[in-house]
């Protein structure tokens, strides 16, 4: 039964990468019966190296940094998925994998006030400041490029 579980594993992973934990649930879905199987499926793929949760969460944080989230977002969506770790950690890696932030962040900022033309200069900041803030992007630096995009039309 074990081979079933593997192949049912790598036919997962063959799709996309997965945390430790998230295949490790999927399995156990489908193979309720089976927890010795899906435990030495687990331990073989890391070992083989096709399961690693720090490559993983690298892919996760530039797709979803690229995509236009913060780090704040990107943190509550692996907490989701069950894997704890820190905005601080995600900032590091973003740094890490060479992604601009900033540039994401204005990015985002132009995308969402062409969409909110008209409205006075005051609502337009608290309502881009909101939107900001739902994309996970930290406060302080949100008001720094809001200012600049808002204030400065």
């Amino acid at each position: 039964m074990a081979d079933v579980v593997y192949v049912r594993a790598l036919k997962l992973l063959s799709r996309r990468d997965y945390f430790v934990e998230e295949l490790r649930g999927r399995l156990l879905e489908a193979f309720p019966d089976d927890e010795d199987g899906v435990a030495s499926t687990v331990e073989r793929l890391k070992s083989d190296k096709y399961l690693d949760d720090f490559r993983t969460l690298a892919s996760y944080v530039r797709f979803r940094a690229n995509s236009g989230y913060g780090a704040y977002y990107i943190r509550d969506k692996l907490r989701q998925k069950g894997v704890e770790v820190g905005a601080k950690d995600i900032d590091e890696l973003i740094i890490r994998e060479g992604i601009d932030e900033d540039a994401i962040m204005r990015q985002a900022a132009k995308k969402y006030l062409s969409v909110h033309k008209g409205k006075d200069k005051g609502a337009l900041f608290r309502t881009a400041m909101n939107y900001m803030t739902y994309r996970g992007f930290a406060r302080d630096k949100s008001v720094n490029i809001l200012k600049g995009e808002v204030f400065e039309r």
